[in-house]
């Protein structure tokens, strides 16, 4: 076997110097692709040609991926972000308990305590729904932390207070038509 100019692999020529029809054979590496290293072996970013993988602690350079088995660099930890999806979490968790409070004031018959209970409920949860979408708000807008903590509190903050409102709606229309 010999190679032509372009690096192709071709059958020795015949009697006549030409090779024969159809005994071309592909190249082991498609033209202008870099040499891929052995499975196993780490391989080098972008830019990273001709380097020696990075030491411990060495801050990747701009553009460059991760090495294999490197942690891929984390943006900052968000506080806000976090107070915010806590925020709008506990609402759910207060739910709860105004449940199992309503389920204690209709075993004991006196239901006008109903009322405040629910009326509490509602209260409680808007002031943190509101937080929590604050919260997330200015989360989400400060630069170089993350804001997946922040954006999940703001989505639990505003479910929570379509709940609210809607259970206020509900309430008034029921003492209009039936009141």
């Amino acid at each position: 076997m010999s190679k032509d100019r372009e690096g192709i692999l071709m059958s020795q020529p015949h009697d006549n110097g030409q090779p024969p029809q159809g005994q071309w054979q592909q190249p082991q590496q498609g033209y202008g692709q870099p040499q891929q290293p052995p499975y196993g072996q780490p391989q080098q970013g972008y830019g990273q040609q001709g380097q020696s993988p990075s030491h411990p602690g060495a801050q990747p350079q701009y553009g460059a991926q991760p090495q294999y088995g490197q942690p891929a660099p984390a943006a900052g930890s968000n506080p806000m972000g976090l107070a915010s999806l806590i925020a709008g979490a506990v609402p759910s968790v207060l739910g709860i308990v105004f449940l199992i409070a309503q389920a204690a004031v209709l075993r004991s018959g006196e239901t006008e305590a109903l009322g405040a209970i629910n009326g509490l409920s509602s209260v409680l949860s808007a002031i943190l729904a509101l937080a929590a979408i604050v919260l997330g708000i200015v989360a989400v807008t400060r630069r170089g932390l993350s804001k997946t903590l922040a954006a999940a509190g703001i989505a639990l903050g505003a479910a929570t207070l379509v709940s609210v409102l809607s259970g206020l709606i509900y309430s008034a229309a029921l003492s209009a038509f039936y009141g």
